[in-house]
């Protein structure tokens, strides 16, 4: 692992806006929660947010997946999660046509990379930030107090 990947972890683990456990046994705290596709979808938006801020305005990111002995590489435009146990990616390879990855769990392994913003869009695909709106919107739903009960 280079330096700077190294370096880009520690910033990652180390950011109070991301509030990630510092100890690995914190999973085995509610283990039926922390099991469900939802919980590692959160997290995984952690990690692509705290990727992407370090990628300049020329890139994007991407994952890289290694299946069936090739190497695969997909811009990442959006990521969804089916409870209990499926994580979907959405986006497009190289040759620009659609993908859909559909993960297990338990088969959840890929590499985020910097991928080169597609010439010709005027903007880069900020996938963080459209991670960050739905993360605040969960927070919000979960978190916000009861509304009033109306009076008759």
């Amino acid at each position: 692992m280079s330096n700077d990947m190294k370096e880009l972890m520690q910033q990652a683990m180390n950011d109070p806006e991301l509030n990630l456990p510092r100890n690995p046994d914190a999973y085995l705290l509610r283990p039926e929660a922390n099991m469900l596709a939802s919980h590692f979808y959160r997290q995984l938006a952690h990690y692509i947010i705290a990727f992407e801020k370090h990628l300049n305005h020329d890139q994007e990111v991407g994952v890289k997946m290694v299946a069936f002995g090739e190497a695969i590489t997909m811009h990442v435009e959006a990521i969804e999660y089916s409870d209990p146990s499926l994580i979907t990616f959405y986006g497009f390879g190289a040759n620009r046509k659609p993908m859909q990855l559909i993960q297990h769990l338990t088969q959840l392994n890929f590499l985020l990379t910097a991928v080169d913003k597609i010439p010709n869009q005027p903007n880069r695909n900020t996938i963080g930030f459209q991670l960050q709106q739905q993360l605040d919107n969960y927070l919000q739903k979960t978190i916000s107090p009861p509304a009033p009960e109306s009076q008759s």
